[in-house]
C-alpha cells in the first residue's frame, strides 16, 4: 500500500518546479503527481519514493502536506471491470472516498482507492491488489 501526500497551496507560476527541486535535492523521486487548480488554489497529489522523508522536507520548506494511504489494484481494462470492484466494495459496506486511474494500457488498468474501511477492503479485494 502506497502512502500519498496531498498539498493544498496557493497556485503560482513555478510551483511544480519548486516542489520537484525540493524533493529532488533530497533524493526523493516523484513517482506520480496529479495537479488540479481551482480558483487560486492548487491541489497536488504526490506519490514519492520516500513519503516520510518527503513529509519532513516539505514541512521544513513551509508546506503542510496531508498523508494518506491509497489501496492500489489492477483490473482488466474492459467495460464493467470497475463496476465489479466497486460492487464488491459496496456489498461489503465500504465507501470509496477517492479514486484515481493511475495507469492503463489496452489490457490492464491500475486504480488507486481511498476507502473508509481500508483493512476490510484489503481483505475483500485481495485478488486485485498490486
Amino acid at each position: 500500500m502506497k502512502k500519498e501526500l496531498l498539498l493544498t497551496v496557493k497556485s503560482r507560476v513555478g510551483l511544480i518546479a519548486d516542489l520537484s527541486f525540493i524533493l529532488g535535492s533530497a533524493h526523493i523521486n516523484i513517482e506520480d503527481i496529479h495537479v488540479v487548480t481551482i480558483g487560486d488554489k492548487a491541489i497536488i497529489n504526490l506519490k514519492v519514493s520516500d513519503d516520510k522523508k518527503a513529509l519532513e522536507i516539505l514541512e521544513k520548506n513551509g508546506y503542510a502536506p496531508v498523508v494518506y494511504e491509497g489501496l492500489v489494484v489492477t483490473i482488466n481494462n474492459a467495460p464493467g471491470e470497475l463496476a465489479k470492484v466497486s460492487k464488491i466494495l459496496a456489498d461489503n459496506k465500504i465507501q470509496i472516498t477517492r479514486m484515481d486511474i493511475i495507469q492503463q494500457n489496452q489490457e490492464k488498468a491500475v486504480v488507486s482507492f481511498d476507502l473508509d474501511k481500508m483493512k476490510k477492503a484489503k481483505k475483500v479485494l485481495e485478488e486485485f491488489i498490486v
